[in-house]
């Protein structure tokens, strides 16, 4: 009947029946009846208390949804009725946008079930997180008598804020999953740069050990093409004199078969200039025919003279050629020593030359082994790098966002209204006799109350009910009083059922009749109450002395004639 568009839940009591009629009395004393299908819909406006569920005349049809340019929803109707059309709550705080108030979030501070009665959480609050601002904003609302509707939206501004604060969350969560991953796979930053910074001394003196045998390879390979070049040259020197020697071979042999044909013919001239006269063996003359001047040419002295001095020649140029081959076979031998000793060299030179080359690849292995081992350390720590970065950047986006946001008003009511709503339920409490409130003020941090020092909502069970219903009651007394808004009626189910009071810790099981809160709170009710309708439903019977005074509807059940708000017949 407050504009919900169904029932929550099953109600097996309501079997049979089809319609619900509501009579309400207005500020200005005016009866009207309210009337709605079970089934939800719109609701039937009615002048004056009707009780059938046909026929009347309607004075209005109110809706159940809005429309445009429609006629008046529920909501509207109770916002009008309660002079409450047009407040404005804050809805986001953040970002300074507001929404209109409905009857639906009042009422939240006028029905009070079983279940929410007990609960620890403060009144004014429902324990969801996005409703915490405009529950707050409608507190203040009723206990100050202003809404939000003067504040300025800020959500153009808001927005680059909003997207600043998305980057930031996002950022954040980042920053913690990667570090957790981190973590998980067992890298600890402080421990990987002391690694790195062993890496960085093991290179340096890799580095050194890898250039020493670098050195020693190129001044082993310059070793080693030096004796190649000087073994070339001999060699080469070699093979000149082994063709020299041959030719020389061949030189010497014409000297001798020239100096053996040389001495030959001096020797047979000296022969034949001794002979006696007789035929010429040159020309084969006789002695007699012979004319030496005239005919023959032949001077044997001379000629054997000729011959042997001609041989004396070649035989110094023999004797000159034998030096020089002497020398040539000298020089060669010594070229054999060296190309031997050369041999040995470079064999040695290329055993060192392996070695070295072989020690060189071991530098160098070493030496990229902890290199790859330094450039993984690298890696991981360049995770960690990238995350103070993304703090750095985190840090200056946070201190931009502080610097643009908007500063929004407070939405907590004025202390002095929280004060008196304090005194007000305080009185309450102390005419229900209730222990340990004897000094109640409100907390605006906890957005509830305290009770000698201690919040409402750290009680027991039954403290808790007691001090709810109390709560809700002095607010409307205190609204109604001070001329601010206010539905005018609660309904509470269940205060005192819990509450056994402080007299009987001792025994816990003692029955509430017993204790003196249940009737101070009925004898206030009816004595006490002088502004709004409180509805109570409770399992505990009011004092007899009071029963006259207010309204009494018993619910019996099974054994009785109703069932709540249904008639058995």
């Amino acid at each position: 009947m407050l504009g919900a568009e169904e029932l929550k839940r099953e109600l097996p009591e309501a079997a049979g029946y089809d319609t619900v009629v509501m009579g309400v009395e207005t500020a200005d004393e005016k009866l009207l009846t309210l009337r709605r299908s079970m089934s939800g819909g719109d609701m039937h406006l009615l002048d004056g208390l009707v009780m059938s569920r046909t026929g009347e005349t309607v004075v209005e049809t109110l809706v159940a949804t809005e429309r445009k340019k429609g006629p008046r929803t529920i909501n509207q109707f109770y916002l009008d009725m309660l002079g409450l059309s047009g407040m404005v709550l804050l809805a986001r705080k953040e970002k300074g946008t507001t929404q209109r108030l409905s009857i639906r979030t009042l009422s939240k501070l006028a029905l009070v079930s079983e279940t929410r009665i007990i609960e620890q959480q403060s009144p004014i609050l429902s324990g969801q997180f996005t409703l915490a601002t405009p529950e707050m904003s409608l507190f203040k609302l009723l206990v100050s008598g202003v809404d939000d509707s003067a504040l300025i939206s800020y959500a153009s501004e808001t927005k680059t804020v909003e997207e600043k604060q998305d980057r930031l969350a996002a950022g954040r969560a980042l920053v913690a999953d990667r570090l957790k991953q981190l973590l998980d796979e067992g890298h600890d930053e402080n421990a990987l740069r002391s690694e790195l910074a062993g890496f960085e001394d093991t290179l340096a003196k890799l580095r050194r050990g890898t250039g020493s045998a670098e050195q020693d390879l190129v001044s082993i390979r310059r070793r080693v093409r030096r004796l190649a070049e000087t073994q070339d040259i001999a060699e080469q020197r070699k093979g000149e004199l082994t063709g020299l020697l041959s030719r020389f071979s061949l030189l010497a042999a014409h000297y001798l078969s020239d100096m053996e044909r040389l001495t030959a013919i001096a020797e047979a001239a000296e022969a034949l200039d001794s002979l006696a006269p007789g035929p010429c063996p040159l020309c084969g003359a006789t002695a007699d025919a012979q004319n030496h001047a005239k005919v023959c040419e032949a001077d044997l002295p001379a000629l054997a003279l000729a011959a042997r001095a001609e041989a004396h020649r070649i035989k110094r140029l023999h004797d000159d050629l034998s030096v020089t081959i002497a020398r040539a076979e000298s020089e060669t031998v010594e070229l054999e020593a060296k190309l031997s000793d050369i041999a040995r060299q470079s064999q040695a030179a290329r055993t060192a030359r392996s070695d070295a080359e072989q020690d060189a690849r071991a530098q160098r292995a070493g030496y990229t082994e902890v290199v790859e081992q330094s450039n993984s350390v690298k890696d991981r720590l360049r995770a960690f790098d990238a995350i103070r970065d993304l703090e750095r950047s985190i840090a200056t986006l946070e201190q931009e966002t502080e610097e643009t946001a908007p500063q929004m008003p407070d939405v907590a009511a004025p202390r002095a209204n929280l004060d008196d709503l304090a005194q007000e339920v305080g009185a309450i409490l102390q005419a229900w006799n209730v222990p340990g409130t004897k000094r109640v003020f409100f907390d605006a941090k906890a957005n509830d109350l305290q009770l000698d020092g201690k919040l409402r909502g750290s009680q027991g069970k039954g403290m808790r009910a007691l001090t709810h219903a109390a709560f809700i009651i002095g607010l409307m007394t205190y609204c109604l009083k001070n001329g601010r808004p206010h539905p005018g009626f609660v309904v509470i189910d269940s205060p005192l059922l819990s509450y056994r009071g402080d007299e009987v810790e001792e025994d816990p099981t003692q029955d509430l009749k017993n204790t003196t809160v249940d009737a101070a709170f009925y004898r206030w009710l009816a004595k006490d109450l002088t502004e709004g309708q409180v509805i109570v439903i409770e399992n505990r019977d009011a004092p007899s002395d009071v029963s006259d005074k207010i309204g009494i509807h018993q619910f019996m059940g099974a054994t009785g004639t109703r069932y709540g708000f249904f008639p058995k017949n």
